[in-house]
């Protein structure tokens, strides 16, 4: 395969969304595009903008914030899992996430998840402990939004 065709394919790929350089190369190579092929190509790309981890880290926070919140824990790992490394994402969670705005998140989804919820129910705070962690918030954190919303 040709470089053009890496090429064409990477940016038709990054038209859509943002990727990370590992998200992307694992894609072309998805797509049976040879590894030595592609490596030059998104070094390319990265020399001219159009890949850049730091930027797929904030935009994919972003997105969370906006559309599917996350806590912290979660987001690290999902941005690890897409090869962003720990120093880019520490820093973009500690320049895009307060703790307070984890809270105000948490405390969102909780409100969501108890809708149409007994709250006599046996277990309640320990069913919204799970599911709170299980979207990456911290023990501190459920505790507090817990105390906050008197079950």
């Amino acid at each position: 395969m040709s470089e053009k065709e890496i090429k064409d394919k990477a940016l038709k790929l990054l038209s859509r969304r943002e990727h990370s350089r590992l998200e992307l190369r694992q894609k072309l190579l998805r797509r049976d595009f040879n590894f030595s092929e592609i490596e030059p190509v998104l070094d390319e790309l990265a020399e001219k903008g159009y890949i850049d981890d730091e930027r797929f880290a904030e935009e994919w926070i972003h997105s969370r914030k906006n559309s599917k919140p996350r806590g912290r824990f979660l987001l690290r790992a999902e941005l690890k899992e897409k090869g962003v490394s720990s120093e880019i994402i520490d820093d973009k969670l500690n320049s895009m996430i307060s703790r307070s705005e984890e809270e105000e998140m948490a405390v969102e989804l909780a409100r969501k998840w108890l809708r149409g919820k007994d709250r006599d129910q046996i277990n309640i705070e320990n069913k919204l402990s799970r599911y709170l962690y299980r979207k990456g918030f911290s023990r501190d954190i459920i505790r507090d939004v817990i105390s906050n919303l008197s079950l």
